[in-house]
Formats: structure tokens, C-alpha cells, sequence
């Protein structure tokens, strides 16, 4: 994915805040916008599992196999 890509969300997935303090899961598939990769949550060794999108308004991270590509 390269910065500027629509994704595709689609229901049922959780999308992460800042800082992986709170979450919401989508209740429809969602169309947003690949800002970059995200730092993974707690502590964890996972290289590009994890990224960044902007939907609903802001920027959220979601686990990278959960989108795709539109």
C-alpha cells in the first residue's frame, strides 16, 4: 500500500485510537484513506501488521489483513 490508497474496511472490523486505548468495531464496511504504518500495540515484534487509516472523520489503526485496497 502506498500513502494515498483507498482501503476497503469492512463490517465487523475493529478500529484502534491512538495510543490503542479504545476501539469501535465497524457496523458497515467503511471506504478510507492508507495514511502509514503504526507502531505496534503492546510491545509486540509484528513488522507492517499494523497501519493506519483516516475514516469516519480521524485517524484510526486496524490490523493491515483486515482491509483491502480499493
Amino acid at each position: 500500500m502506498k500513502v494515498g490508497d483507498l482501503v476497503h474496511i469492512p463490517q465487523a472490523v475493529f478500529l484502534w485510537s491512538e495510543g490503542f486505548k479504545y476501539n469501535f468495531r465497524t457496523e458497515k464496511p467503511l471506504i478510507g484513506l492508507f495514511v502509514g504504518e503504526v507502531t505496534p500495540p503492546f510491545g509486540s515484534k509484528e513488522k507492517n501488521q499494523w497501519v493506519r487509516v483516516f475514516a469516519r472523520g480521524g485517524q484510526w489503526a486496524v490490523y493491515s489483513e483486515h482491509i483491502y485496497v480499493s
